[in-house]
């Protein structure tokens, strides 16, 4: 099961069950050290989601699988072609305004307003800001 669209997406273009880890930072339960689903059956027990039921979790710039000839026929894209998982809208936009390291900020006045810089450990018990997965893998954009 992917509960995203994006997980939904790449199953039907590539028919694998697979999807980006920084997709569901936040609100899953996700193992923040690792990027990859919790271990811990307390956790999973929390979010009632049986681990069989979530799809295999990739990190950003992974190949997720490859066009299907259904989903070319239907597409018009080239069969074969890689689908290559990326992050959500904001860690996309840090990467592309140039946000590479740790002593850049960058300033996102889009769908909200955002000061986003890249960080190798998660705060812990964040209050005045809302950390997130980058775009480059073990990182998170505080």
């Amino acid at each position: 099961m992917s509960p995203l669209f994006s997980g939904y997406l790449t199953h039907r273009l590539t028919g694998e069950f697979k999807d980006n880890i920084a997709n569901y930072f936040g609100q899953w339960p996700v193992d923040y050290k690792s990027w990859t689903w919790s271990e811990d059956a307390a956790v999973m027990d929390k979010f009632n989601i049986p681990r069989h039921m979530l799809f295999d979790v990739q990190m950003p710039g992974t190949v997720l699988g490859h066009i299907t000839p259904q989903a070319a026929l239907a597409t018009h894209f080239p069969a074969g072609l890689p689908v290559v998982c990326t992050t959500s809208d904001k860690p996309v936009e840090a990467l592309g305004a140039g946000l590479l390291d740790d002593e850049t900020a960058v300033i996102s006045l889009g769908t909200y307003i955002a000061l986003m810089m890249n960080g190798k450990a998660l705060p812990k018990d964040p209050v005045a800001y809302w950390p997130i997965m980058s775009s480059i893998p073990q990182n998170i954009a505080v």
